[in-house]
């Protein structure tokens, strides 16, 4: 009996080796696919983030070109160099995917913020003809955060409500910033569109696109979504009574990075 007895333990023993060694295999390849997967998204995230600069940056190798007597203005290499800087910042932002974020925050300016998004748009505004109207307050718009990171915001609402004029004959988007106690609400209108009967919550999701261009992957308002929680703010959309649509962004002027 002892011996029948000994012989099943051994039985079981190798069969929950087995098992473990089964199990250690379907963890490893549960890892592999998540690596997988997540190399997938962060591709889509470097094309995305890359494309709005490399648009500017082919326009404003155009422009130099076409300039007269071949000679190009000085100031188009300025907006190079600029562009060309915010792409590398983007890859280097993009290469420390997998670590903590080192940068501290600092007392940035939002109405700077707002400028330098309207700047790098400039292409797409002209392309669409849309007539941009800012309302900003006279004095500097002081808050915590990194600086990049809120032009990326901006930049993405502006390209996405360009693309919902594409079919409107009065091309129409005001960006708004308003004081508030302890925060700042950024809104930027449009006369588009709307949203077609969707549901504004679904646009936040990452690969939901509504685009008819081919050009669009969807990760636009879900990187929005993701920065504006790095600031401890909030971003939501409605419907503009006056047709087309709002994205709100609230942003608290001071907040703990550690919370």
């Amino acid at each position: 009996e002892l011996e029948t007895i000994n012989q099943r333990l051994e039985q079981e023993i190798y069969e929950r080796k087995q098992t473990e060694q089964d199990l250690a295999k379907a963890q490893a390849r549960l890892i592999q696919s998540s690596r997988m997967a997540a190399l997938g998204q962060l591709s889509a995230s470097v094309i995305h983030e890359l494309g709005q600069p490399l648009s500017t940056f082919r326009n404003y190798l155009a422009a130099a070109e076409l300039s007269k007597a071949g000679e190009a203005d000085p100031k188009l290499f300025i907006q190079l160099s600029k562009v060309a800087q915010r792409m590398q910042n983007t890859t280097d932002e993009l290469r420390a995917f997998s670590r903590p974020d080192t940068n501290k925050v600092k007392q940035i300016d939002l109405n700077l913020v707002v400028n330098n998004a309207i700047r790098l748009t400039e292409d797409k505004l002209e392309l669409y003809k849309v007539n941009l109207k800012r309302q900003l307050p006279e004095s500097p718009s002081l808050l915590e955060g990194r600086m990049q990171r809120l032009e990326q915001v901006v930049i993405n609402l502006i390209t996405n409500a360009c693309h919902a004029l594409i079919e409107t004959p009065a091309p129409q988007i005001k960006i708004a910033i308003t004081e508030e106690l302890q925060s700042w609400l950024l809104s930027i209108t449009d006369n588009g569109l709307g949203f077609g009967g969707q549901s504004p919550e679904q646009l936040f999701e990452a690969f939901y696109t509504t685009g008819t261009q081919g050009n669009s992957l969807g990760l636009g308002l879900a990187i929005c979504t993701a920065i504006v929680s790095e600031h401890h703010g909030e971003i939501w959309a409605e419907e503009n009574p006056a047709g087309g649509a709002i994205f709100y962004v609230r942003l608290p002027k001071t907040y703990n990075e550690n919370d």
